[in-house]
């Protein structure tokens, strides 16, 4: 959909305060196509190398991500944080109408405006949705989704806005990889989505 994780940029990883993705690319490429897809790219930090490898499996509905980072020099590597920005199932604002933003977790459910902190082991899965903008009523594109792998992630956050949710991960610079999966539930009603998340999602976090 043209919502959801955002057409025009949604990824945007950060070493020791600049964004990686603004630095040159040296890699991008196919590395497999037909019965899985897989894609690669490489951005030139200057204090790191920083890889992203994107995986589809045969009737996955969610992309996986393989996002990594190699110091230049031992120590060259001081923070790492990731940012992801979704426009769960419609554009509210720009088309000057109002939703109902959430963002639940196995644990808890918050909504817009509402501080979320994420616990990184128990939150096994990131369900973005609006109670308005719902397939189940006619409106709106459908919700989306999020898993992280918590070994790598020192702490997380989302910011639940009425227009843009955007969560942050704080990565532990010495793990160098972390690995996430995307899901855009397009079509998707509201109550589908949120069950299969609740049956599916941790599973899919540990594969």
């Amino acid at each position: 959909s043209s919502t959801n994780w955002y057409h025009t940029g949604f990824f945007f990883v950060s070493i020791n305060g600049q964004d990686a993705t603004h630095f040159r690319v040296s890699d991008a490429r196919v590395l497999e196509k037909g019965a899985r897809g897989e894609f690669q790219m490489v951005w030139e930090h200057p204090d790191a190398a920083v890889g992203l490898r994107l995986i589809m499996l045969p009737g996955a509905n969610h992309v996986m991500a393989d996002l990594s980072w190699t110091p230049r020099s031992p120590g060259s590597v001081k923070s790492v944080a990731l940012k992801a920005l979704c426009y769960p199932s419609f554009f509210t604002s720009w088309h000057k109408r109002k939703g109902d933003r959430h963002c639940m977790t196995p644990r808890i459910d918050k909504r817009e405006r509402e501080p979320l902190t994420l616990e990184p082991a128990a939150d096994a899965f990131l369900y973005y949705y609006d109670t308005v903008f719902d397939v189940a009523r006619g409106e709106g594109e459908g919700p989306c989704a999020m898993l992280f792998t918590p070994e790598a992630v020192e702490k997380g956050s989302v910011g639940i806005g009425d227009y843009a949710v955007t969560t942050h991960l704080d990565l532990k610079p010495e793990a160098g990889r972390v690995r996430l999966a995307f899901y855009d539930f397009a079509g998707t009603k509201n109550a589908d989505a949120e069950a299969y998340l609740k049956a599916q999602g941790a599973e899919d976090r540990a594969r």
